[in-house]
Parts: C-alpha cells; structure tokens; sequence
C-alpha cells in the first residue's frame, strides 16, 4: 500500500469515529428535545383543566364558607339555658353531600365548556345579502363556463368548414388533403385556388397521333416524335374569390413560345346564387427568336354549377385578339372567340372523369373544334391526369381556333398538378 493510500485510509477511519458519538449525541439531543415538548404539552393540559374546575366552582366554595362559618360561631344564651333545639346533622353527611353537589357541578360545567365548543365549531349562519351573493357568482361562473364551451365549439366548427361546406353540392370535390381543381383539362373553370396556396401545373401534348399504326409503338404514343409542346404554369390564390396565374406554353411545329399573365375572380357562389360564375382577363406576350415580339389580349366568362355532390356542368365565352394554332400564320392578325362548354364526373373523391370542347364562332378558326378527355387521379395535394385530345394547345390562345386534327388523328399527353402551402 502506498503512503497515499494509507493517507487516505487514516482519514476515512478518524472521521467515522467521530461521525459515530457525533450521530449518539445529536439522538439524545433529539430525544430530550421530544420529551421536553412533551412535558410542556401536559401540564399546559392541566392547566387548562384546572382553569374549567376553578371557574366551575364559586359556589361550593361560599357553601363551605357558611359552613366552617357556624361551627365557629358562639353558644347563644338560648342554647346555655337549656331550652330546646334542635339537634345538629351529622358532619359526616354533611361532608357527602357536599362532595357529590361539587362532582355534579363540576360535571355540568365540562358539559357546558364541550357545548359551547362545539357552538363555536359550527359555521355562523348566512345572512340573506351574503346568500343572494353566493348565488350571483356561482350564476357568472356557470355562464361563463357555458360561454367558454360555446366558444370551442365555435372554433370546432370553424377548423371544419372547409370539409362541411355545402355538403350536397361539394361532397366529392372540396375535402381535406384533396387539391382544388381549377381546370377540367385545357379550360380554367370558376373554381379559384386556395387562399395562400401556390398550384404548379406541367402539360405535356405529343404532335404525333398515337392511332398512327406501328408508329405509335416506336413513338411511345407519341411522346418520342418530336415537336412536343411542353406547358408550365403556376397559379396563386390570394383570395377565397380571387387568384393570378401565369403560364408558358413551348413552341413545337411553331417557331414561337407564348407567356400568359392572367388574373380570375369568382363573382357568383352557387351556395348563395345557385350557379357559380368567374370572369378572367389577361394578356400573351409571344417570343420567337430573330422576330419582333408580339402581344394580345384576352378574356374568358364562365357559369357551372355542381350537382348531386358528383357532377360538374358549366360552359363560357373565351375571346383572343390575337389567337394562334400550327396552321395560323404569324401575319395573321385576326382575332378568335369561341364558346367552351366542360363537364366532370367525380364519383369518388380520389378520381374523375373528364370532358370538354371549345367550338371557334368567330374569327379566325380552323376545321374541328377542340375537344379533350382525360382521366385524373387524385391524392393528397397533387393529382394526376392521362389526356386526349385533338390539339396541342392548351393555352388562352390556342384554345379559340379550332383544329385542323378531326377523330382520327388524336394525340395522347398526360397533366401534372401539385398545390403548395405558402400561408398555414
């Protein structure tokens, strides 16, 4: 063993014995104490008890007075002369007497000290103003407990109301978790985004019909041909009513790409005016490389309304001054209007069937109207489409003017659609 260690050892052993007389002492200590507060618990209880007897006794004590009083007295002339009187009781009943008189006595104060205890034990009782007080705050309290219930009740329903809305005529198109669809396929319908939400859209259309025969299966359906027209779009609600979009449409056969600026509101609810109703206006800017650019306008009224909770029906009025498609020349400066007409069958919340036309009225227009189905899937903020369709268009502009593709000449293309949370 080291001396360090032998050190430390000596240390530990010295002071465990003194640890063990200091811990006896400091027992005693305690021990003496506990007895001594005992002791003065006791005869502060004696003292008390003699208090009661003390007071409890005034009267025995003048009664021993008188008493101590006549055996003391003189012998009157009377009693020396011999006459006659009457004899004395005996002391020693006297003396019993006056022992069971103070015991009853004595026994009648405690029951008196223990009444008037208890007296003091019970609560006083209430005044009519203090029970009219009572009364008036246990009424606040419990309408101010029905007032808070009230209110989470209130707020309850509130975090709710986006999936109770108008159950009968939304039941399968507004839910939690499922994106709003503001199109049916190339037509915008009334529907707006979100509030604080941002929506992305991606369209792909392939040139190549896939009917095309042993083509379409070295083409995948067409999507390999080339000339694809590529759209990107991106749309923000800023309110219930109220959303801006842009959109980029790439060039294919055309030389040009096409952006789109365009701002919707949504004028009539069906909720409170049977049908619901939104008009959108905009501008195209078109960019083609070693051309000047060029530019128009355009607007779209649109009226549907949703039915038996599955079915969506509307149509509208689009107007492009200056409209295009792969057959329009760029000196072409015509404008085009058309009448849309769009229908959604949503059996089920999680997917749709989807259809719609464009049919060119006036200006400049081509042979076929337009038309497209697609079948869309629907999953948490997102939904996915498969398309045909007659034309490559898919924008304002394009839209108008018909298409030179009649039944036989389909092309096949497909639609992503994602929504984001920007606001909580």
């Amino acid at each position: 063993m080291t001396q360090n260690s032998f050190r430390v050892c000596f240390v530990f052993v010295v002071m465990v014995l003194l640890a063990c007389p200091l811990s006896a002492i400091a027992q005693s200590g305690e021990k003496a104490a506990t007895e001594e507060k005992k002791e003065v618990a006791a005869a502060e209880k004696t003292d008390t008890k003699a208090g009661k007897t003390a007071d409890a006794k005034p009267k025995n004590a003048e009664t021993a007075s008188d008493a101590d009083a006549a055996e003391k007295a003189p012998v009157t002339e009377t009693e020396s002369a011999g006459e006659d009187v009457a004899p004395d009781a005996d002391p020693a009943a006297d003396a019993d007497a006056a022992a069971a008189a103070t015991e009853e006595e004595d026994v009648a104060a405690e029951s008196a000290v223990e009444a008037s205890d208890e007296a003091s034990a019970e609560p006083a009782p209430q005044t009519p103003e203090k029970q009219k007080t009572e009364a008036t705050a246990d009424a606040s309290t419990k309408k101010q407990t029905e007032a808070s219930a009230q209110t989470e009740s209130d707020a309850t329903s509130a975090q709710d109301v986006e999936v109770v809305v108008d159950p009968v005529s939304q039941s399968n198109f507004v839910a939690k978790g499922v994106p709003r669809t503001d199109r049916v396929v190339n037509i915008l319908t009334t529907q707006t985004v979100r509030p604080g939400a941002l929506v992305l859209t991606v369209d792909h259309r392939a040139h190549e019909s896939f009917l095309s025969g042993e083509d379409a299966w070295f083409d995948y359906l067409g999507l390999d041909s080339g000339s694809l027209k590529i759209g990107i779009g991106l749309r923000l609600g800023l309110k219930d009513y109220l959303d801006f979009g842009l959109y980029r449409l790439s060039n294919g056969t055309d030389l040009f790409d096409v952006y789109e600026f365009d701002t919707k509101v949504r004028f009539l609810n069906q909720d409170e005016q049977f049908v619901n109703a939104s008009l959108r206006i905009g501008a195209s800017w078109f960019v083609q490389q070693d051309r000047d650019d060029a530019s128009g306008f355009f607007s779209q009224l649109n009226v549907d309304r949703r039915l038996f909770g599955t079915l969506l029906i509307g149509a509208g009025f689009a107007f492009h001054t200056d409209s295009t498609n792969d057959r329009k020349m760029y000196e072409d400066k015509d404008p085009s209007a058309a009448v849309l007409g769009y229908a959604e069958w949503r059996p089920v919340r999680r997917f749709s069937l989807n259809a719609e036309m464009a049919a060119n009225v006036a200006g400049y227009g081509s042979k076929f109207p337009i038309f497209a189905f697609s079948a869309r899937f629907l999953t948490h903020r997102h939904s996915f489409a498969l398309v045909v369709a007659n034309s490559q268009y898919m924008n304002a502009d394009g839209i108008v003017t018909n298409s030179w593709r009649a039944f036989d000449e389909l092309v096949f293309g497909f639609q992503i659609v994602r929504e984001f949370n920007l606001v909580d």
